[in-house]
């Protein structure tokens, strides 16, 4: 099966894909990012590209990932057609973006985020553009979204992440990102509710007439 990562970066997803036996390429527009990511993407390759124009004919991916992608794109219905389109009949696409809009900070305006995503807006995104959901989990509630609110926000704010010499907090830092991680993984028992930060869904390839009536439906 051949997997695409759009929007790799690095290419930190590629080796657990491939590990998978999956043969895995990684799409990015960073020439910088994809030197790191093509040493990663072993028995696979990385393609140079926009992800709104990306350079594959139709229907040659079993699986396509698009992770934290389409709230940095203005036309992100132009990319999850894209998606569609490159993907085999029942393909699967696996998708992940940030959650609610109540949770905006100026930290997303930061990392270029157009938006977030309510629960019922990826649904519709989705849908409109030619896929059936699978299945959808939000995550990082309550834990997370209680961290980012009382404490990563405020810290942003007064830029005090700019004020830590990191070379000295490392060690400290790594410990702390270890800790963290332990107990934001209890905010899977909540997945099921529509609070958290992420928003993911593993969706699958409609047929054209079946994609024309969904599009029909939500329009």
């Amino acid at each position: 099966m051949r997997v695409l990562d759009i929007g790799c970066g690095t290419g930190d997803l590629l080796p657990a894909i491939a590990q998978k036996r999956f043969v895995v390429d990684g799409l990015d527009l960073s020439r910088i990012a994809l030197k790191v990511a093509k040493s990663k993407a072993k028995g696979g390759g990385v393609i140079l590209a926009d992800v709104l124009h990306i350079p594959i004919r139709s229907g040659y991916y079993d699986v396509a990932v698009c992770s934290e992608v389409l709230e940095h794109v203005e036309k992100d219905s132009d990319v999850v057609r894209e998606i569609w389109r490159v993907l085999k009949a029942n393909g699967k696409a696996i998708l992940t973006a940030p959650h609610g809009e109540q949770h905006w900070t100026e930290e997303d305006a930061v990392y270029g985020h157009v938006r977030r995503y309510s629960k019922a807006r990826f649904i519709q995104l989705l849908q409109a553009n030619g896929f059936l959901i699978q299945s959808i989990m939000c995550w990082g509630f309550p834990l997370a979204a209680l961290f980012r609110r009382f404490i990563s926000t405020p810290v942003f704010r007064k830029r005090l992440h700019k004020r830590v010499s990191y070379n000295r907090a490392s060690t400290f830092a790594r410990g702390l990102f270890v800790l963290l991680a332990f107990l934001f993984v209890m905010d899977e028992l909540f997945s099921g509710f529509p609070f958290g930060l992420g928003i993911a869904s593993k969706a699958s390839k409609a047929e054209r007439t079946m994609y024309e009536s969904c599009a029909q439906v939500s329009h």
